[in-house]
């Protein structure tokens, strides 16, 4: 049986050559951050790896205010992460009935959005705007404008 080379077998050099480390390697839905809760959806975030807040998990509309109809409270709700860095996709798909929030945005390094599109319920909504609260665990999406405006509240589960 061949011994096994020391980690110094290449002259001391750095084993990724000088090239910057991987932060997400290995990184995938549950790895790290929160953990898919009881609907099964959320991609778990990569925690302090991005430059942006772990907002990514399973929630459930917690409130509706305004021009919401069609919005399902019951529905299963999910902010998923994506191969690109502080990108949020919100996903809802119900086995029946109409769904929450759907759509993808851009987040700051606060976990806020502007300027989005989304789906809540079954009609297509813009511009919208979110605002992340850390110590709430929710998400404020506040879309449209006066006489036409729709604010869901989604609190992670």
């Amino acid at each position: 049986m061949a011994a096994t080379a020391p980690a110094t077998a290449n002259g001391g050099a750095a084993t990724n050559a000088g090239a910057p480390p991987d932060l997400l390697a290995g990184a995938g839905p549950g790895t790290a951050g929160a953990a898919a809760g009881t609907a099964g959806m959320g991609a778990g975030g990569v925690g302090s790896v991005l430059p942006c807040p772990d907002v990514f998990g399973d929630y459930r509309v917690k409130n509706t205010e305004g021009a919401c109809a069609g919005v399902n409270k019951d529905a299963p709700q999910s902010i998923e992460s994506t191969a690109v860095t502080c990108f949020a996709h919100f996903r809802s798909v119900p086995l029946t009935g109409n769904p929450g929030v759907n759509g993808g945005t851009d987040i700051d390094e606060n976990g806020d959005f502007t300027s989005a599109k989304l789906t809540l319920g079954l009609t297509v909504r813009t511009p919208c705007s979110g605002t992340w609260n850390p110590g709430a665990q929710q998400m404020t999406i506040k879309c449209g404008g006066p006489g036409d405006s729709c604010t869901v509240l989604l609190e992670r589960l």
